[in-house]
């Protein structure tokens, strides 16, 4: 995966395990990294920042 890849919200689940309001959860508290508008109705996160942060859990990313 490219760290410049843009992730959709589903792909971001699955590679994290989390349902939507855990992950909204942890990007509020400052654990998780929060998408990038990539539209008016889109967001995106990049790769990078999400393997960052589920290597930096203990995540084997």
């Amino acid at each position: 995966m490219h760290p410049e890849q843009r992730l959709r919200f589903e792909t971001v689940a699955a590679l994290t395990g989390w349902q939507r309001s855990k992950l909204y959860a942890e990007i509020r508290a400052g654990r998780f990294p929060a998408p990038e508008r990539d539209g008016p109705r889109c967001s995106r996160w990049r790769a990078g920042s999400v393997l960052d942060a589920l290597r930096a859990r203990g995540v084997p990313a």
